[in-house]
């Protein structure tokens, strides 16, 4: 990889060597992938500061070939076998992933976000309710906004606030309000926050993704508007 030797610069020490090839290795390579060598099993890799240095540095696997002794006892046909095994190995290690990998995770995608919408506008219309529905994703950013025919125009800045609030708080934002009625007005100067029900996280398999909020009628019936739009997430993978 550098094209040239560890050892050109000095004198031989194989110790010296070992750790001046690890760390030639180790600043070449980038920080994000894992580092397979594979070496002869010869001393220097067993010395305690060869064996710190590996620890320091857990991105380094070593695999080792047999000593020179052990080779010379082995039959042709054995002996080849095991350089095709070491030549597999090498290929393999340089397929294998780092362990510093983006995490896979789900989304609330904007269908999505319709359909949990269309089950709190359903709620709604049962029970002749104007209100403003707001979907927001895992970040708080505004996916979905929906203002029902004769909703009052507040809703509309009132609606994301309330899912905002309930996902940055990762909390129905009744319960936010149940400690403000239970006498912990600190929670009205809490930023960006509306303690006021009708904010609900949506979750999937144990991960929030979003939050919906509902705006427009009491608190109560806002959180059983949102309440039924959550519900409809249930249904999805």
């Amino acid at each position: 990889m550098l094209g040239r030797n560890a050892a050109d610069d000095g004198a031989r020490n194989p110790l010296q060597e070992w750790l001046k090839f690890l760390r030639l290795i180790d600043v070449a390579t980038p920080v994000d992938l894992q580092i397979h060598l594979i070496a002869d099993n010869y001393a220097p890799h067993k010395h305690a500061k060869v064996q710190r240095w590996l620890k320091r540095h857990p991105r380094f696997h070593v695999h080792f070939t047999p000593t020179s002794l052990f080779r010379d006892s082995l039959k042709p046909d054995t002996l080849r076998s095991m350089r095709k095994f070491v030549i597999s190995l090498a290929v393999l290690a340089m397929t294998i992933p780092a362990s510093a990998q983006l995490a896979t995770k789900k989304s609330l995608t904007l269908a999505a976000a319709k359909t949990i919408a269309a089950a709190a506008e359903a709620e709604a219309r049962k029970n002749n309710w104007n209100v403003v529905i707001s979907i927001v994703d895992d970040g708080a950013n505004l996916l979905y906004l929906e203002r029902m025919d004769g909703t009052q125009i507040g809703s509309v800045d009132i609606a994301p606030m309330k899912a905002r609030t309930a996902i940055r708080m990762k909390r129905p934002t009744k319960v936010l309000e149940d400690a403000v009625l239970g006498g912990r007005n600190t929670m009205l100067k809490l930023p960006d926050v509306l303690p006021v029900e009708g904010g609900i996280p949506l979750t999937i398999d144990g991960v929030m993704i979003g939050a919906i909020g509902i705006s427009g009628v009491t608190s109560a019936q806002d959180g059983q508007i949102a309440a039924a739009g959550a519900k409809a997430l249930e249904g999805m993978k």
